[in-house]
């Protein structure tokens, strides 16, 4: 099964993001990721064996942290790829995804941590000029409490991406 570890946005969260990304609608072709799949990813486990399952779960559950505030900060690009919102407040995310790498560093990742949302993968861009253009919009200053992350799984179908929340781990 495909894991990965997340915090996973409140409702509000989502339906702005949602909104924004109608902004890019007309600028190229994208494949935009459903509302509800709207996450910060802190760490991504790839295909992971059942009988591993159990020791993932106990050794997130000793990860100790406090709530914190974050907001959204900018908008974004990977290569024109992807595009992504990140957060404002990096510091408490990053020191909550160091946690999660310590305790599981037989899952070693492809590349450093990076704090985004991602809102839909590019497939075609009309103008890059303008895309940067609007990229540089401003966004609302909305902040949102962290309690919690998840454990979650990873599911592909003819209708897209599916994810299962396996365990939520809350603030100790």
């Amino acid at each position: 099964m495909k894991l990965f570890i997340a915090i996973n946005l409140p409702k509000e969260i989502k339906d702005y993001l949602w909104e924004l990304k109608e902004e890019f609608r007309n600028s190229g072709k994208f494949n935009f990721v459903p509302k509800k799949n709207y996450h910060i990813t802190l760490k991504f486990l790839g295909e992971v064996k059942e009988d591993k399952l159990k020791e993932i779960k106990e050794k997130l559950s000793k990860i100790k942290f406090n709530s914190f505030e974050i907001s959204l900060n900018e908008m974004g690009h990977f290569n024109y790829r992807v595009l992504w919102v990140d957060s404002r407040t990096k510091e408490d995310v990053y020191s909550l995804a160091k946690k999660i790498d310590e305790q599981l560093i037989e899952y070693p990742n492809d590349h450093s941590f990076n704090d985004h949302i991602t809102l839909a993968r590019i497939k075609d861009l009309k103008n890059k000029e303008e895309f940067d253009k609007k990229l540089k919009a401003k966004i609302k200053l909305i902040g949102f409490r962290i309690g919690s992350f998840e454990l979650m799984k990873s599911e592909t179908s003819k209708d897209g991406a599916r994810y299962t929340v396996l365990e939520a781990y809350s603030i100790k």
